[in-house]
C-alpha cells in the first residue's frame, strides 16, 4: 500500500501532463498510461516531473517503466523517497 499524499501528488502530475480526469486515474490503479493517452514522451515526462516534485533521480539501472500503471509509478516513487531517505541517513 502507498502513501495517500504520493498517490495524490502522482494524480496531480498525471492531470497536468495527460490531461486526464483525477477521478478516472485514481479509481483504476492498474490502468497503463497509455490507456490514458500518455505516449512514450508522455511517460518521459511524468518520470521526469516525479522527480522534481518528489526531489530524487530514479535510478537508472531500475529504468522506469515504458508504460507504468498509476499504482506502479506511486510505487516507485515510494521506493525511490525510502532509498533516498535511507541513503541521507547514513
Amino acid at each position: 500500500m502507498w502513501a495517500a499524499s504520493t498517490a495524490d501528488r502522482v494524480v496531480t502530475i498525471l492531470v497536468e501532463i495527460l490531461g486526464s480526469c483525477a477521478r478516472e486515474i485514481a479509481a483504476a490503479p492498474a490502468t497503463k498510461m497509455s490507456a490514458l493517452g500518455a505516449d512514450s514522451l508522455d511517460v518521459v515526462e511524468i518520470e521526469m516531473a516525479c522527480e522534481d516534485a518528489f526531489g530524487f533521480r530514479f535510478a537508472t539501472d531500475d529504468g522506469f517503466p515504458s508504460d507504468p500503471t498509476f499504482r506502479q509509478v506511486v510505487e516507485l516513487v515510494d521506493a525511490e523517497c525510502a532509498a533516498s531517505r535511507e541513503q541521507v541517513a547514513l
